[in-house]
């Protein structure tokens, strides 16, 4: 908890990291003195900004932000070990990196600062930079849409003054970006292939809709703030659509409910999240458009793009099992893009390391393929409809256009190629998440 809240803290517009062997602090660890020294200046003198609860712009000093172990969360704390847990939260902060400290320093004491700069380099200063190349590489910049989650909002900002990457897509973020948590579900859609702005001839499909989708949630507290972003977008008519159209006085256009979604640890929030935008779709087949001349409006169409935090193993009640995902699914005719799910077919491999305060956690390198720690699970998905033969409420039959997923693949490497054996993150590969790419197929009509 400590090391959370005192990892990266801000200092007016710029971040500030405790000095210590496993935060992004930049500056050279001679030894315990000298690191010691850093350490009581950084917790102790250094001033930061904070915003309270009232929206309020605070100055603290570090160790100022630390909050006391409440016996209401952890039951089994005493009311004295409450009362003792600031300045314990503080020893024991200390200890550790000091330990940290002297483990590096008597192990690979020439060696251990540049492998930790060039980590630094790789996961967090250039992280950015990485990101874009993939995204702006050919295997990618020719997607028709791509979702993204647990995107800062200084990410965005720079997504919308990449020349490459802002000519070629509408870059869709919510209207109010969680800067708090710093971790926002968005979207990029293919300009050549939607509108979004207003300029179709159905302006009234178009638009953000998460805020009408969260109301159809339960528990509207659930889902976090910036977890989940839902647009509405209609396609643009391709040439031969537009030639087919002319020829019979009728242009045909496709709408669509787009979301981007990043679920829970547990992934016990992500079917809800489903049923909820599933929901919405049913209840917009009942809205009556009014749009301009001899123009022909389709039935919604739904294509999601979610880390799920679905796994492997399925805990009733704890955590979400791909195959119990897979099966609900199916009973609201929708998708995966991984068709009869293989709980094997991972998308996720990593695994905690001890230069980390939950050591509990820890997994040795040896141990990191079959250990019950590591994090090796199917947890990302493309969902779409399915297409489907059901009945209105006067029992009319009612035939649904629907997707199948043409082709699916995985990507640790940003070339477009995955690698088995290999965890990720990596120095080239940023994300603890494998890139999904599927190529969707509207049955009866062309890929996309």
């Amino acid at each position: 908890m400590p090391d959370r809240v005192t990892n990266k803290v801000s200092i007016g517009q710029k971040a500030a990291y405790r000095p210590s062997v496993i935060s992004c602090f930049e500056g050279k660890i001679s030894d315990l003195h000298n690191w010691w020294e850093q350490w009581k200046l950084f917790m102790f003198a250094t001033k930061v900004t904070v915003v309270s609860k009232t929206n309020e712009t605070l100055s603290k000093r570090v160790f100022e932000m630390l909050n006391p172990i409440s016996r209401k969360k952890y039951p089994a704390v005493t009311e004295y070990e409450e009362m003792c847990s600031l300045p314990l939260q503080l020893i024991c902060l200390a200890a550790f990196d000091a330990s940290l400290v002297y483990i590096m320093s008597l192990v690979a004491p020439d060696e251990w600062h540049r492998i930790k700069m060039s980590l630094v380099a790789a996961l967090h200063k250039n992280k950015f930079s990485k990101i874009f190349e993939i995204l702006e590489s050919p295997m990618y910049i020719c997607c028709d849409a791509i979702f993204l989650q647990e995107v800062a909002a200084a990410m965005v900002h720079h997504l919308q003054e990449h020349p490459s990457i802002q000519s070629g897509f509408h870059i869709l973020s919510p209207e109010s970006l969680d800067g708090k948590r710093d971790q926002n579900s968005i979207i990029l859609l293919s300009k050549s292939r939607f509108y979004v702005d207003g300029s179709s001839p159905v302006t009234s499909w178009e638009g953000e809709i998460t805020s009408q989708v969260s109301a159809l949630l339960s528990d509207k507290a659930a889902v976090a703030d910036g977890d989940l972003f839902v647009v509405r977008c209609v396609m643009k008519p391709t040439a031969s659509q537009q030639s087919e159209s002319s020829s019979h006085r009728q242009s045909s256009y496709r709408r669509f409910i787009l979301g981007s979604f990043h679920g829970d640890t547990d992934g016990m929030v992500t079917i809800p999240v489903i049923d909820a935008i599933h929901k919405y779709l049913r209840l917009s087949e009942l809205d009556e458009l009014e749009v301009p001349g001899p123009i022909f409006v389709h039935r919604p169409l739904l294509i999601v793009g979610m880390d799920a935090n679905t796994y492997k193993i399925h805990d009733e009640g704890k955590r979400q099992g791909v195959i119990e995902f897979a099966r609900h699914l199916a009973g609201l005719n929708l998708a995966t893009c991984w068709g009869a799910v293989d709980p094997n077919v991972y998308t996720t491999y990593n695994a905690r390391t001890c230069l980390q305060p939950q050591l509990n956690k820890a997994v040795r390198m040896t141990e990191r393929a079959y250990s019950p720690l590591t994090d090796r699970n199917p947890k990302d998905h493309i969902l779409f409809q399915t297409s489907s033969c059901t009945s209105d409420q006067v029992g009319r039959e009612v035939q649904r256009t629907g997707f199948s997923a043409k082709t699916v693949s995985r990507d640790n490497t940003g070339t477009g190629t995955f690698l088995p054996r290999t965890p990720f993150p990596t120095l080239n590969f940023p994300s603890d998440h494998a890139i999904v790419c599927a190529e969707l197929q509207l049955e009866h009509h062309e890929s996309f």
